[in-house]
C-alpha cells in the first residue's frame, strides 16, 4: 500500500487488505472511486473484524460485480454481469443495514444479500484486491448514523 500522485495504491502477489475506521461502526454506506490497473479482483470491504472476517464487494474476474463474505476465506454470496476494463475509473457503493448488504457500481448493476447465517453487524471499512492485482483508490466516503459524514481524499 502506498500514496502515489494523490491516490492510494494497493498491489501484491496475493490477497492484500487495508482497513480504517472504528470496529464498532454499524449501519453505513461506503462509496469509493477506484481504477483497476491489473489483476482480477478490486474490492471495498465493510464490517471488517480483523483479517479474518468482513464483507466485500467489487469488480471480479469474468466481467462481474461480486459480493463476498470472508470467514477466513472469501465466499461469493451474489454477483451480476458487468463488463469492466483495466484502466477505467469506477464508482462503487455499498450499504450495510442490519444483516442486509446492497452494493452497486455507478452506471451498472446492483446486487444485494441478506445474511441469515451469523451476520457481521459491526466493523471497520477497508480496501482490498487479490490475484496479483493493482488497484488505485482515488476517493473514499463513509456516510452513516454512528459516525460523522465525511469524504477522504487519500
Amino acid at each position: 500500500w502506498r500514496l502515489e500522485n494523490g491516490s492510494y495504491h494497493g498491489s501484491g502477489a496475493q490477497e492484500i487488505e487495508s482497513y480504517t475506521g472504528d470496529d464498532q461502526w454499524g449501519d453505513l454506506v461506503l462509496k469509493v472511486e477506484l481504477t483497476p490497473l491489473s489483476g482480477p479482483h478490486h474490492r471495498i470491504n465493510l464490517r471488517v473484524q480483523g483479517a479474518r472476517r468482513s464483507y466485500a464487494v467489487g469488480l471480479a474476474e469474468n466481467n462481474r460485480l461480486a459480493l463476498y463474505k470472508k470467514a477466513g476465506t472469501y465466499t461469493e454470496l451474489a454477483s451480476a454481469p458487468f463488463a469492466w476494463q483495466t484502466g477505467q475509473c469506477y464508482r462503487l457503493s455499498a450499504a450495510v443495514t442490519g444483516n442486509r448488504i446492497t452494493a452497486g457500481v455507478e452506471g451498472g448493476p446492483e446486487i444485494s444479500f441478506v445474511d441469515e447465517a451469523a451476520p457481521y453487524l459491526r466493523g471497520q471499512i477497508g480496501l482490498s484486491n487479490a490475484g496479483g492485482g493493482h488497484t488505485q483508490y482515488s476517493w473514499v466516503e463513509v456516510v452513516g448514523a454512528e459516525q460523522e459524514k465525511g469524504g477522504v481524499n487519500p
